[in-house]
């Protein structure tokens, strides 16, 4: 017996990463879960392609460091149109001040990471109630 596709996911993620290869990865994880999907390389081509979305955006994934706009300023921008926009954030680069903005506002999750710790912390950060202060150093 052949079982049929599960339908596709009815959530919209946005994607902001500079590196190729890992918007690529995260892309490929994200459309194979059937999630609603857009993307952008840096900041202000993220915030033009959330602006022009029809639909709700229910998650960012950003890089913290990002061209044109930092992570945490797209997501507060955004958050004006989506005030309960869910936030994953992901970063090599852990200096004091990101683990401080973190802790405060957002959910972390650090590179280098491979597609099913990545899909985990995405269905876990969509399933979380809307917080606006959260730290998640791992999804397992």
């Amino acid at each position: 017996m052949l079982r049929s596709k599960s339908p596709p996911n009815s959530k919209t993620i946005l994607v902001a990463e500079p590196e190729d290869s890992v918007r690529k990865m995260i892309c490929n994880a994200l459309r194979s879960r059937g999630y609603k999907l857009i993307h952008a390389d840096n900041g202000l081509q993220a915030l033009r392609t959330a602006a022009a979305q029809a639909s709700e955006v229910h998650l960012l994934v950003t890089d913290v460091v990002l061209p044109g706009l930092y992570g945490w300023e797209l997501a507060e921008l955004m958050r004006l149109d989506w005030p309960r926009l869910k936030v994953l954030f992901i970063s090599s680069r852990l200096t004091k001040e990101i683990l401080d903005l973190a802790q405060s506002k957002f959910v972390l999750l650090t590179k280098p990471f491979d597609g099913g710790v990545f899909s985990r912390c995405v269905c876990a950060a969509l399933r979380r109630p809307f917080m606006k202060t959260s730290l998640l150093q791992q999804c397992t």
